[in-house]
């Protein structure tokens, strides 16, 4: 099986191109043109992560790999770019990168193709007219309740425990379908410990619920309205196992790049010292067959009172 992701030299970023407007989870990030690996020249965002937040690094590579498996909507392309640094060049970099990536004179970026997506966040939160701003907010929720990917979405963001999902990585296209990117806060946040893991809670992000209450919308009032939304999500569940044994191997040997030898005290019994990497492998494999917990988690988006336990 070809690779997905693309691990890109320092020689392949060709210009800068802007500042980012939205998004700038990390150090910054910024539109570039860069070189991938089939020859090409494209528009490319390019984001940096503090050296202290190399989860983020992983879960946006996790992220990509896992929503790619699911052919959901995202950049064309993804991968791992080298920047070179410097206290002169780049003294904001180099002011967040740790006295290893100084030495090297390097940081790792994470690099995906520009979708040309509409950030929705930034157009309604910036209109002043009250009568606007409801109209776009209408105009929004129409064009979710439409899109076909509206269930996977609220599928898949529970297995990645995606508790950043917002308007500024929910991008609207020109057909009023949607796309998907910035993974950094998946797993429970960009900065996520083994006990996040562990934990396994239901996400409780205010765009869960919202389009998942979208969702429910399509049902109606049928007396049997909660048996086939939940039918419907079960039945598009399975493609997660299916999704994760397509791209296990580049997960799995990623996973165990980023996280080393890091091992945790789980003070479990028979087993208490545990790798890291084979807890957040478990958590993803466990996640992606889990289906006796879905109408809990309906119940939980549904409820607009429900807050984490």
């Amino acid at each position: 099986m070809s690779q997905i992701l693309q691990y890109l030299p320092f020689s392949y970023y060709r210009k800068f191109l802007r500042s980012a407007i939205d998004g700038c989870m990390g150090v910054g990030t910024h539109v570039a043109e860069v070189l991938w690996e089939d020859g090409i020249c494209r528009e490319s965002f390019v984001k940096f992560y503090k050296h202290d937040k190399k989860r983020a690094l992983l879960n946006e590579a996790i992220g990509f790999l896992l929503i790619r498996s699911l052919n959901l909507p995202q950049p064309e392309l993804g991968g791992f770019l080298q920047y070179k640094i410097s206290e002169t060049e780049t003294p904001e970099l180099w002011k967040e990168a740790s006295e290893l990536e100084k030495y090297r004179g390097e940081v790792i970026a994470w690099v995906t193709t520009n979708t040309n997506g509409l950030n929705k966040r930034i157009e309604i939160t910036q209109q002043q007219d009250p009568q606007i701003k409801e109209y776009l907010a209408n105009q929004l929720r129409e064009s979710l309740k439409k899109w076909c990917h509206l269930p996977e979405l609220i599928l898949c963001d529970d297995w990645l425990a995606n508790d950043d999902r917002n308007l500024g990585n929910l991008l609207e296209l020109p057909n009023r379908t949607f796309t998907l990117i910035d993974h950094g806060g998946i797993l429970y946040g960009d900065n996520w410990t083994v006990w996040d893991i562990m934990q396994s809670r239901i996400i409780n992000g205010p765009c869960q619920k919202w389009y998942t209450q979208i969702y429910r919308s399509k049902f109606g009032e049928d007396l049997f309205w909660k048996q086939e939304l939940l039918n419907e999500l079960t039945e598009l569940k399975q493609k997660h196992i299916i999704g994760l044994n397509q791209v296990k191997e580049e997960l799995f040997s990623l996973i165990d790049e980023f996280t080393d030898s890091e091992e945790v005290d789980t003070k479990l019994p028979r087993q208490p010292i545990q790798k890291v990497s084979k807890v957040l492998q478990d958590f993803l494999e466990e996640s992606a067959i889990q289906v006796s917990s879905l109408e809990q988690k309906c119940d939980h988006w549904l409820d607009t009172s429900a807050q984490y336990a």
